[in-house]
């Protein structure tokens, strides 16, 4: 929302998609030159290792909405069944 010049927000984190999106794109990028680095001369290791990136998310190990930040140190990738789960765990504590 825009109020005499100044932005504000309603989201409860204060991070936008905008800013979660490029943080998790730029972590999945350095995952990639990572895997490649690492497995340069075993071409199977890395297709393994790139297979089982894309069959992953990158994404925040500790929830943004519970107060945590949206840098790097907070950033992994998980398999779907994990992010979830994670998910799933947090909404049975809150109610």
């Amino acid at each position: 929302m825009i109020d005499e010049g100044g932005v504000f927000t309603n989201i409860l984190h204060n991070v936008t998609d905008l800013q979660r999106r490029s943080s998790t794109r730029m972590y999945g990028n350095v995952v990639v030159n990572r895997i490649n680095l690492l497995y340069k001369d075993n071409p199977v290791a890395k297709e393994n290792a790139l297979k089982r990136l894309r069959n992953s998310d990158i994404d925040h190990i500790k929830d943004l909405l519970l107060g945590c930040q949206n840098v790097r140190s907070n950033l992994k990738s998980l398999r779907m069944n994990q992010i979830y789960k994670g998910g799933y765990l947090i909404l049975i504590d809150l109610l």
